[in-house]
């Protein structure tokens, strides 16, 4: 993780963006995310992506505990995306 943070943290995430870490912190796939909020598995990878870098995390499972530090959110002990 030591590779710095933006100064914006969540406030630089979209919306949808936050929806998907959300659910990818609380230990969903990529497809059950998708499901869980009606969104296309592409959308979800794509909001993962970008999300990620956003919050400069090496991984999505790392911008999802990222995600939780920054909104008090507990994730699951392994946060899954891939």
């Amino acid at each position: 993780m030591g590779r710095g943070r933006p100064s914006g943290g969540v406030a630089l995430l979209t919306f949808t963006e936050q929806r998907v870490l959300a659910a990818i912190a609380a230990g969903m796939h990529r497809h059950e995310a998708a499901a869980s909020l009606r969104l296309s598995v592409h959308t979800v990878g794509h909001s993962l992506t970008v999300a990620r870098e956003k919050l400069n995390a090496r991984t999505v499972p790392e911008a999802a505990v990222i995600y939780a530090r920054l909104t008090s959110t507990p994730p699951v002990s392994t946060p899954r995306g891939r």
